[in-house]
């Protein structure tokens, strides 16, 4: 557990950098409205807006709803992110089977995180 938490560090300040360099998404109306409409990119963009409340109140359960179904079109990054969800409690109840297979389907897909993070199970 104490590698895994090391290893999550890790993969945190690589996210951060990543961020850091990545468009800034932002709740909006176009977005919800291009999510709606069956978009897996604005699905998985809106909901990372609300899962770090960019722009949009926080909540973890309109982001989950959202990276479910962008997952469900078989978008890696909102595998990655459904996984860890379920993962760390938020938005769904810890549930670590559930966390894997979602975790595994995105390393499938090519997500470097699950990848690194699913030898750690």
């Amino acid at each position: 557990m104490k590698l895994k938490n090391i290893v999550f560090s890790i993969l945190l300040s690589m996210s951060a950098i990543s961020l850091a360099q990545a468009e800034d998404v932002s709740f909006s109306q176009e977005l919800v409205q291009q999510a709606k409409s069956g978009d897996v990119i604005a699905q998985n963009n809106l909901g990372d807006a609300y899962y770090y409340g960019n722009d949009v109140d926080q909540d973890f359960g309109k982001a989950l709803e959202w990276f479910k179904k962008a997952a469900a079109k078989g978008n890696a990054d909102a595998l990655f992110s459904v996984g860890y969800m379920y993962d760390y409690c938020e938005g769904a109840e810890e549930d670590n089977p559930t966390a894997l297979k979602w975790y595994t389907q995105a390393a499938q897909k090519g997500q470097l995180y699950a990848q690194y993070y699913i030898p750690l199970w």
